[in-house]
């Protein structure tokens, strides 16, 4: 006999269907229209078919809700883009699975001047089916960035970043942590008005709870802006040495080839 769960998760996503309401949006302007505020909701009901990604295949309507805020400020040489929201999710039949995940964000542009270039700040919490050990994980995922560009002299400019990661799951014991550090620097050189050529490094360390570690250097060359006739874009060539470090200590480094 179907059970009353059942019966309202089938109702509620034919509800759902029938009516096709799209995500409520609020807008509040301030200062002349340089600082706005925009506010959005939703809901809605699906089904996965399979809550765990793992051969039992159980599958379960899922209930989600979410709100968020967004606030921006177009005003003098920095520009602010702020976020907070929440969202949640509710299981027809499954339990324990239940979860509201927060997040927040922050970023600071310069999009005028001489050096340009953003300032970000993110932290998000996750849940979602792990395939490669066959159950849901939770994890704090913590980014923050800083992109910067500044014209050295003549056709001459730099462009660099610098980096930090950190995916922290609720439980260790199945899932191994990761945290990362990177920086990179390009120098680009105008080769005509419409095409640039590149040279960068790129060095990125990670780290994991198992007492894991590795080390990236990355050496790259390339074409930015017209590659051919009718094509745009960006041609990057290097070669990567990464070496690992386990327990047991340095491990033999691995050396490759790249494009993209």
């Amino acid at each position: 006999m179907t059970s009353w769960r059942e019966f309202r998760a089938a109702l509620a996503l034919g509800l759902a269907t029938s009516l096709a309401v799209t995500p409520a949006r609020a807008l509040v302007t301030l200062n002349d229209g340089h600082d706005k505020i925009f506010v959005n909701g939703s809901m809605s009901v699906s089904r996965d078919s399979n809550v765990f990604a793992n051969s039992d295949n159980r599958g379960d309507y899922v209930y989600s809700t979410s709100l968020s805020a967004e606030y921006t400020r177009r005003a003098g040489w920095i520009g602010v883009n702020a976020n907070a929201a929440v969202s949640s999710s509710r299981f027809g039949t499954i339990e324990g699975q239940d979860f509201n995940n927060p997040s927040f964000g922050l970023e600071f542009t310069k999009q005028s001047g001489r050096t340009t270039g953003s300032l970000t700040f993110s932290a998000a919490r996750e849940s979602r089916a792990d395939a490669s050990v066959n159950v849901r994980s939770s994890s704090w995922n913590i980014p923050v960035g800083l992109n910067f560009k500044y014209p050295i002299a003549g056709t001459y400019t730099l462009a660099g970043s610098l980096g930090y990661s950190s995916r922290r799951y609720l439980d260790e014991t199945v899932f191994a942590s990761l945290t990362s550090i990177s920086a990179s620097l390009d120098v680009f050189h105008i080769l005509t008005s419409e095409r640039d050529m590149l040279v960068g490094y790129r060095y990125r360390h990670n780290e994991t709870s198992r007492d894991t570690s590795s080390a990236d250097h990355a050496f790259s060359l390339g074409i930015n802006g017209k590659l051919i006739r009718g094509v745009s874009g960006s041609l990057r060539v290097g070669y990567q040495v990464r070496i690992p470090r386990t327990v047991l200590g340095e491990q033999p480094a691995i050396k490759s080839w790249t494009i993209s």
